[in-house]
Order: C-alpha cells, then sequence, then structure tokens
C-alpha cells in the first residue's frame, strides 16, 4: 500500500468551472453555443436549453458558456426553480433575484423597477391591490412584468377582437408547436411542473399525426388513450394542419370517422360553441381534405375512404361534408361525383337492418338523408317497426342546434330533430304513435339491449315521458 503521502487523490464528481479544467475540450463548443444564443432575434423571447443524461456534463458545459457571455457584458442570473414550491413562490423569489442581479451590473433604475413585483405577485388569485409606491394594482404589475420578461406572451394579452384576436390566436398556436413559454401552457409547465390537460391532448395529437400514414397504428394509439380525451386530442389534429400530407389524408379520416361512433359526448353545455364531437369530427375531416390539391384528388380519397368507415351516421357525415346540399356542404367534390356519392350511401342506409340502424350513433339522421337525398321514381320509403330503432330514433332528437364560425370553415350544429321530422320520416302522426306506443308496452324486453348500450333505465323512461309530450304539443325545452 502506498503511503498517504505519495498517494495520488481521485477527482471528484463534481462540473468544472473553467477552461483549465477542460480536459474533455469542450470549450470551443461551449465558445460557439454563446455566439450562436447571442445571435438569437430575441424581440418576441427565446428560450435555450442544454440537455443530457445525468452525469454528462451540462454544468461544466454551462459554466463554459458562462465565461463567453460574460465577456460580452451579457447579465447571467443563476436561478433554479426545483427549491421553490409552487408558482408563486418561484416567481417571487425569480423576480427578487433577478432585480439584486441588475442591481450588480449597473442597471439599478431596472432593478428597482423590478423589485417589487415579487411582492406584489405572491398571493395573487384574482385581487386587485397596490404596488410598493401604491400607484398600480397587480393586475398593472403582472401586465408590466409580462411586457418586460415574456415580450411574446404580452402580445397575447392585448387581444381586443377583431384581427388582432385572430393575430394572437394565430400566434399562440405557433408558439405552442414550438413549445414556448410564450404560451400559457408550456409557461405553467416550467413554472410550476404541471402538465394541463390541453398540453398533454395538444401532445398526443402530435403523436397520433407521427402515426397516422398507419391507419391502424394511429387508431390503436388513439384508442389506448382514455376515452374522454379523444375528443380533444382529434381537436388538436386541426392546429397541426399545416404539417398535414397528402399520405395523411385518407387513414387519417377513416380513423377519426370510425372514432366518432364510440366517442363520448361531453353533457350539454361544458364546451364553447363548435366542440360538440360532430363538429370537432368534420372539421378534422375537412382540414385533411382540404389539404389535397385539387377536386380530382378530393374525389379519389373520399372513393377509397366510404368502404372503410364502418358506420353509417359517419359516411353521412362525409358524404354532406364535401356535396352540395344547402346549409351542411363545402362542394369540395363536383356536383355529379356528390350525387353518385349520396345514391350510393342511400342505398346502402336502405338495405341496412332495422337493429344495425339503432345502434347507429345518429340513425335519424341517417334515414332522413336516406329519404330525402333520393329521386321522385323511388319506392316509397317504409320505417321499419323494431322497438330498438323506434326508441333510436327518439334518442336521436336531442341533438341541440346552433351556427358558428371558425376561420374560412362554415361549422354547423344540426337542428334537434323534432316530432315534425319524426312524423315525416314514419309517415304520418299515427304510425308514429302506434310505434311509440308498441315501444312503451315491450319496455321491459327491451332492457337487456339498453345495458348492453350502456342507457340507464332513468334515462330511457325520462325520453319515453318526452315522446308523450311532444305526441300531446307540449315542448321539452319549455320545462
Amino acid at each position: 500500500m502506498s503511503e498517504t503521502g505519495n498517494s495520488t487523490p481521485l477527482p471528484g464528481d463534481n462540473p468544472i468551472e473553467n477552461r483549465e479544467g477542460d480536459v474533455l475540450e469542450r470549450a470551443d463548443l461551449a465558445v460557439t453555443f454563446t455566439r450562436q444564443v447571442l445571435e438569437l432575434d430575441a424581440s418576441r423571447g427565446a428560450t435555450v436549453g442544454v440537455f443530457g443524461p445525468w452525469g454528462s456534463g451540462k454544468t461544466s458545459f454551462v459554466n463554459l458558456a458562462r465565461q463567453t457571455f460574460e465577456s460580452e457584458g451579457v447579465p447571467v442570473l443563476d436561478f433554479n426553480p426545483w427549491l421553490f414550491s409552487g408558482a408563486e413562490q418561484l416567481v417571487k423569489r425569480f423576480i427578487a433575484e433577478l432585480s439584486m442581479e441588475l442591481k450588480l451590473r449597473d442597471l439599478e433604475a431596472v432593478g428597482k423597477a423590478l423589485e417589487g413585483y415579487g411582492d406584489a405577485l405572491s398571493g395573487l388569485s384574482g385581487k386587485t391591490g397596490k404596488d410598493r409606491e401604491g400607484t398600480r394594482t397587480a393586475k398593472e404589475v403582472v401586465e408590466a412584468m409580462v411586457g418586460c420578461l415574456f415580450p411574446a406572451g404580452a402580445r397575447l394579452r392585448q387581444m381586443s377582437g377583431g384581427d388582432s384576436e385572430s393575430h394572437a390566436n394565430e400566434d399562440a398556436a405557433e408558439h405552442l408547436k414550438e413549445r414556448r413559454v410564450a404560451h400559457e401552457h408550456v409557461l405553467r409547465l416550467y413554472l410550476e411542473g404541471v402538465v394541463s390537460p390541453d398540453l398533454l391532448a395538444f401532445h398526443d395529437a402530435e403523436r397520433a399525426l407521427d402515426r397516422m400514414t398507419d391507419r391502424v397504428a394511429s387508431d390503436e394509439f388513439i384508442r389506448s388513450l382514455e376515452p374522454a380525451r379523444w375528443q380533444d386530442v382529434v381537436s388538436n389534429l386541426c392546429e397541426l394542419a399545416d404539417r398535414f400530407r397528402p399520405e395523411h389524408v385518407e387513414p387519417g379520416i377513416v380513423v377519426v370517422l370510425n372514432l366518432w361512433p364510440d366517442m363520448p359526448e361531453r353533457p350539454s353545455g361544458s364546451s364553447v360553441l363548435g366542440n360538440d364531437t360532430r363538429s370537432i369530427v368534420r372539421r378534422t375531416t375537412y382540414r385533411l381534405l382540404h389539404s389535397l390539391e385539387d377536386t380530382a384528388a378530393v374525389e379519389a380519397a373520399v372513393r377509397h375512404i366510404l368502404p372503410l368507415v364502418t358506420s353509417l351516421s359517419s359516411k353521412v357525415e362525409l358524404v354532406l361534408l364535401v356535396g352540395h346540399r344547402e346549409k351542411s356542404e363545402h362542394k369540395l367534390v363536383s356536383e355529379t361525383v356528390a350525387y353518385e356519392f349520396e345514391n350510393m350511401l342511400r342505398y346502402e342506409i336502405r338495405a341496412a337492418p332495422a337493429d344495425g340502424l339503432a345502434e347507429e350513433r345518429d340513425p335519424l339522421r341517417a334515414l332522413v338523408f336516406a329519404k330525402h337525398c333520393g329521386w321522385p321514381t323511388e319506392e316509397p320509403f317504409e320505417m321499419d317497426d323494431s322497438p330498438k330503432l323506434t326508441f333510436a330514433l327518439l334518442r336521436s332528437t336531442r341533438w341541440e342546434a346552433a351556427t358558428a364560425s371558425s376561420g374560412a370553415l362554415s361549422v354547423t350544429f344540426f337542428p334537434a330533430l323534432g316530432p315534425e321530422t319524426l312524423v315525416d320520416l314514419h309517415g304520418g302522426k299515427e304510425v308514429l304513435e302506434t310505434r311509440i306506443s308498441d315501444l312503451k308496452a315491450g319496455f321491459d324486453t327491451l332492457k337487456p339491449w339498453l345495458e348492453t348500450r350502456r342507457i340507464p333505465l332513468d334515462e330511457a323512461e325520462q325520453l319515453l315521458d318526452m315522446a308523450d309530450r311532444y305526441l300531446s304539443g307540449s315542448r321539452p325545452d319549455a320545462d
């Protein structure tokens, strides 16, 4: 064993502080990195990261870069967010540290201006207060701070409707794609370490798009998520429309249309206008089709898509979306081809078994399409007397009606189809009354089917009561 005085000490696993300890010769790379950072256009804010596994030398690399920053007179602030719990404490300490650093750098006026922000922000939860000089509300202090530290974020706070709101929304979408802290979801992730549901949905939409050239892989990925999240993931695909490629169109639309029948509908009033599942599916389908070059490409895509769509309700949405029917069309195909698609689908709906139609997402809309998109010379349309289909048709009358606009795309919520539509579909009020009476008389035999459809019995009973009131001339929405 060597004597202590002659032993060679083992180096510690500590980061180096300067070039003298740079045995791996990373100093030149750190200088290049620093020059590139200094050349960035940071007028709208910028975030640069150094990534690597534990122990790979990230801190040593940053220490080497610090020397170049300091030689250029750039203030460097060391701040560790993991030492603080919660956004309020973190922001307060960040402002205090920034103020102190700027004072040390002969920027005392700016440092003093920032000094009071931390206290103003601490405990802020929708209330207003005065800053240290008693001349500003806490809201004004926050807006001033955002303007100084996050210029791009300040732009988002200036939305006042019209073009400014549109541009701000476009900026927000770009910031989210680039994961910039100017976006509120990314900033919250940075400050609190919390992944918001919206940010998670956007991330999942990106992952779905990465798989979209493979229909099976894309469908399996989305269905591996909680069903309650499907709506937000499909909705966020629209935010990625600039990344759509022709090879995404056919598999992507098939996946979205086949997902819709199984997609949970959120309770009425829980989402903003234009965010029901039907509108989201139509909007995403439209964006994908709109990415194709011309009418011929859309027609070819739809011909390939229709045989792969498993739901008649979904096929109706696609055919109406691309066609020329008033209030639901976008005329993405020629009028001749639109009528060809309508005729094929109409015959398919007429030939479908009643129990199969009862399983549809919106059987009433599908049957109305089959009846009213036909030729006058066709055989009269007759409704099957299946109790399951009668119940499913009554349930379809609960769709809400509204119209909205989303950019250049008209988004339509189709009207709630009430008793008049049911009477017309059945060929008369007497026929409809007979079907409802038969349904009520055999309601007990329908209960196992309702259970498999996960329809609560109390909801089914309320629906029958609603049907009675409809037929008696009462309107349920008046209750």
